[in-house]
């Protein structure tokens, strides 16, 4: 039996990873001659609760390696970029054995970083006899002498040879790239004492696990680390040694599971004003991401990713946008006359990134126009608003600028989602709902075409909205185009509307807003959304998903229903 093979993502830099789960980021290192796979017991159990990211090291796995002859703090630079690559701001992070050594470089240089920490099998200020073995070990395989079976002797005891986890680790060595494995070893080799003086410095809570039975990553050394941390706690797993997370998988599984929770849960209210803590507490609130354009005096165009956007009045039209007066391109925003608000969609992630680095020319490779204003305006955006400045605000260490809009437009693509420091794609995440929806499940939707709403004739000579039935074969990928061949026209499935059981029938429905595309429909009729033929709504739930969406569109503020066809509860947010 071996752990299977999963299928990964790479960053521009070329790092691999796996990624599984919603929520707040959580990031896995492996150690050396391992790869993402070796978290697969974490992967899977975390991933209910986190959004669980698991990377293969420099020369391991599908991640190219690092150039020359790389130390440990080369590692720490690694995956740093990595984490930069990723837009993360704030998350958790576990290592093991080298992945803790990176964890650890990492935690000492980012602490404000990260949420919480936790190195698994990590050493720690090895003594002389331990370290000229380790060192003696390192030279043999950069000689080229490399037995690709000792270390199971080591991580393993003699009655676990038989064990899917030993097998599983047994392919992983057996398939590293020498290379890769002979610089990774080299780095932990001499890397136990770089960061060893400075765990003062981490700040989060630090939990540090090792098994009874380690002889190199020993409990003494667990204990060691703990001591050295401010928040820091040991766990020592009886009975297991370098591997524990494979042979003990449910009680670290259950350890680590308590740990996110525990740490979640710790919302205390600060009594004093650190700029981190305050910022994170902002991080809270769920955003769009947007990029704002500008062209200096010589017409350059400029731009940030901001998320700190809003709308502010419809009479006259106005917007705000915050930017730090710390940023490059404060001296030019702090003067223009005009600027652009472009609302990047669920698929432009990388976009974001590119104008949320820094770079001499953020637009090189994207594409762009200017606007009449003068503003450039990104292609295929969910929507953009052109604007002249209505006015300039002081605010602490940002300028509040309020825009008044001069032109728009709306694509109907679903925004881009960010939280907590990550982002998030909801149209995404409603798809993978849908996708786990068991047995038939009728579809429908609240299908609006400029100011109108299409509804089919029922079988009673009344009304209903255009719907499907989904049988668990299909995915959500393919509903737009069954749609479209249903209706005749071109649809663009937009957010999730409702969501109820029937009761009687016990067919599940979900009902999504969709925007249709213009021509002839094969079937049905349009109706004014403020003059819906109500009475000829046959559906009782459907004729209340038809009232409550004249009332919400008049604002444009819309929510998702939850229940079944009698009752429920309606979640607000915001379209």
């Amino acid at each position: 039996m071996t752990l299977p093979i999963l299928p990964r993502c790479k960053t521009p830099s070329g790092a691999a990873y796996v990624e599984r789960g919603s929520g707040e980021p959580l990031l896995l290192l492996h150690g050396v001659g391992m790869r993402a796979q070796a978290w697969q017991p974490q992967l899977e159990a975390l991933s209910s609760a986190a959004r669980v990211i698991a990377l293969d090291l420099p020369g391991h796995g599908a991640s190219n390696a690092l150039s020359g002859t790389p130390d440990l703090r080369n590692f720490v630079s690694w995956f740093a970029g990595v984490v930069d690559e990723l837009a993360l701001d704030r998350f958790s992070l576990i290592g093991h054995s080298m992945g803790a050594l990176i964890a650890a470089g990492y935690a000492v240089t980012y602490p404000e970083r990260l949420t919480r920490l936790a190195l698994f099998n990590a050493v720690y200020k090895r003594d002389h006899a331990a370290r000229c073995a380790v060192q003696a070990r390192a030279a043999e395989i950069l000689r080229g002498h490399f037995d690709r079976n000792a270390p199971l002797s080591r991580w393993f005891a003699p009655n676990e040879q038989e064990s899917p986890a030993y097998q599983s680790v047994q392919q992983f060595l057996h398939a590293v790239d020498k290379s890769g494995y002979a610089a990774a070893y080299q780095a932990f080799a001499e890397g136990d004492s770089v960061y060893a003086d400075d765990f003062a410095h981490i700040t989060c809570p630090a939990l540090f696990l090792t098994g009874a039975d380690d002889q190199n990553s020993t409990p003494q050394m667990a204990t060691q680390m703990a001591k050295a941390t401010p928040q820091g706690r040991a766990i020592i797993i009886n009975g297991h040694r370098h591997m524990v997370n494979l042979t003990a998988p449910l009680q670290v599984n259950g350890i680590l599971l308590d740990w996110l929770k525990a740490s979640c849960e710790n919302n205390n209210m600060s009594t004093v004003f650190d700029a981190r803590a305050l910022r994170d507490a902002f991080g809270a609130f769920l955003t769009g991401v947007t990029v704002v354009t500008s062209t200096d005096q010589q017409g350059k165009p400029l731009g940030f990713t901001a998320n700190s956007f809003s709308s502010v009045s419809l009479e006259p039209p106005l917007l705000s946008v915050c930017l730090a007066k710390t940023a490059s391109s404060y001296p030019v925003f702090s003067q223009t006359t005009h600027f652009a608000v472009n609302i990047l969609g669920e698929e432009q992630k990388a976009l974001s990134n590119t104008f949320a680095r820094p770079s001499e020319d953020r637009f090189a490779g994207v594409n762009w126009q200017l606007s009449e204003n003068g503003s450039p305006i990104l292609k295929d955006t969910a929507a953009w608003f052109d604007c002249s400045v209505y006015q300039r605000i002081e605010a602490g260490d940002h300028l509040l600028l309020l825009g008044e809009v001069k032109a728009f437009n709306n694509s109907g693509k679903t925004g881009l989602g960010y939280a907590r420091g990550a982002y998030f794609t909801p149209a995404q995440t409603e798809n993978r709902l849908l996708e786990h929806t068991l047995g038939s499940t009728q579809i429908a939707l609240v299908a609006e075409r400029d100011g109108q709403l299409l509804l089919l004739p029922d079988n009673k000579n009344g009304w209903q909205l255009p719907a499907l039935v989904k049988t668990q074969m299909q995915t959500a990928q393919q509903l737009p185009q069954r749609f479209a061949e249903h209706l005749g026209v071109a649809v663009q499935m937009g957010l999730l509307y409702s969501l109820y059981d029937d009761t009687q029938s016990g067919q599940q429905h979900i009902v999504y807003r969709a925007n249709l595309g213009q021509g002839a429909v094969n079937n049905g009729k349009w109706f004014a959304i403020n003059n819906l033929p109500l009475t000829a709504i046959n559906s009782s739930a459907e004729r209340d998903i038809l009232k409550r969406y004249t009332q919400e569109s008049r604002l444009g503020n819309f929510g998702i229903y939850l229940g079944d066809q009698h009752q429920g509860q309606v979640h607000t947010v915001t379209a």
